[in-house]
């Protein structure tokens, strides 16, 4: 996996285009998937109901997965996509700087949630989703798992915390159970993981 800083000048080759560069502050994930089997299998490791298209990067053709604003979440795929499927992989970031908005607060029905306390988590393993902000997203989660999902804060981004474990083992079967049912999950060192409030949960 490469971290690159480009302006996507390459020119594409017959009856494949160029990949679309990357907004301000985003990163994207760029999967090499030369052939139709390497895009399937990309394809099938990638959540359902995330998006991609397969361009051309460079001299390589490759799957490409935008909407990454942090460079660790991204780099974390990358790792799952080597480790998972063997494919190499390309993280790649726009040479215009961004205008990084402050994080929102999680938001549910009944409004911002305020009055957070945050809390270190410890060590070991967060598997988090992404739920984008959309409490739909996490009544769904809710509902798959049986029971109520904290809220959780890392990199001054909101997520939704599924489990926290000291097993490897136990993470990592969690974080693909997820992905497989098409949530947009994470596994990061849970020490860098606030919990806002242990029973703090969107609609809160």
């Amino acid at each position: 996996m490469v971290l690159l800083t480009i302006g996507f000048s390459a020119k594409p080759s017959f009856g494949q285009a160029s990949c679309v560069p990357p907004r301000p502050g985003e990163y994207l994930l760029l999967i090499i998937s030369n052939t139709s089997e390497t895009q399937a299998l990309a394809r099938q490791v990638l959540p359902s109901n995330i998006e991609s298209q397969v361009c051309r990067y460079l001299n390589d053709i490759v799957t490409r997965v935008g909407g990454f604003d942090d460079v660790l979440i991204a780099e974390d795929w990358a790792a799952y996509f080597k480790e998972t499927a063997g494919l190499s992989t390309h993280v790649v970031k726009s040479d215009v700087p961004s205008q990084r908005p402050e994080p929102r607060p999680p938001v549910g029905p009944s409004g911002p949630s305020s009055d957070l306390g945050s809390q270190p988590l410890g060590m070991g393993y967060a598997i988090m989703v992404d739920y984008f902000n959309q409490p739909e997203i996490a009544a769904r989660l809710e509902a798959t798992m049986g029971r109520r999902i904290p809220i959780v804060s890392y990199n001054r981004r909101f997520y939704l915390l599924v489990e926290h474990t000291a097993e490897p083992n136990s993470a990592m079967e969690v974080f693909r159970r997820l992905n497989d049912q098409g949530f947009w999950s994470i596994m990061v060192d849970s020490s860098r993981v606030k919990i806002e409030r242990p029973n703090l949960a969107i609609g809160d």
